[in-house]
């Protein structure tokens, strides 16, 4: 037998010995009886104080996306104290982009002589975009008016039509737009007579 061989039967045997005795602890396991838990759900003691300082997840690129502001709302609301919230891989070197367990920013990378270099780019690279829109068809009462037929006197549900058309209207729904180093661009086209109101929010 030569050396290499000797080495993998030496690990397949010290392999096979470490996994007996959790082999036997699961059996003995398997073999103990059924316990009984019991909760009296009626016996109030008191509030449940938290005794913990932050939440914490692994994925910082999730948090400035649609669903990590949604939880940051949620864990913000539980408590009427506020709430700290510590996400991991804030200066993981990487694309940015989001992962399931991981994720990373870019913020922190090396020169070639070792030395620290920061990057800020990418934390927050995608911002929503809502777009409201004054034009014939959006936020016009004054449409709304001709399409009901021009009434002098009008009615409680006719105001109530001509009010909700005069309010601020989405002219698409909210979308998700990339910024390149710090900035956002975008196009719009606008008929005569339009204006669009931009609201960017990151």
């Amino acid at each position: 037998m030569n050396r290499l061989r000797f080495f993998k039967a030496t690990r397949l045997k010290l392999l096979i010995l470490a996994t007996l005795p959790v082999l036997a602890a699961l059996q003995g396991f398997a073999q103990n009886n059924v316990y009984n838990i019991k909760i009296d759900l009626s016996d109030k003691k008191d509030s449940v104080k938290p005794i913990w300082a932050f939440f914490g997840y692994d994925e910082p690129n999730y948090t400035y996306m649609k669903d990590g502001r949604k939880l940051l709302t949620e864990l913000s609301a539980l408590s009427p104290v506020p709430v700290y919230v510590r996400a991991d891989n804030l200066l993981t070197t990487g694309n940015g982009k989001p992962h399931l367990k991981w994720g990373s920013t870019n913020a922190y990378t090396e020169d070639a002589t070792g030395n620290p270099v920061y990057n800020w780019h990418i934390p927050g690279r995608k911002v929503i975009v809502n777009e409201y829109r004054i034009d014939e068809e959006h936020s016009n009462s004054y449409t709304a008016w001709k399409k009901i037929g021009f009434p002098q006197q009008v009615s409680k549900e006719q105001y109530s039509i001509l009010e909700k058309s005069g309010k601020l209207q989405l002219y698409q729904k909210p979308h998700y737009a990339s910024i390149r180093n710090g900035v956002f661009n975008t196009n719009i086209h606008l008929p005569g007579h339009a204006v669009s109101l931009l609201k960017v929010s990151w």
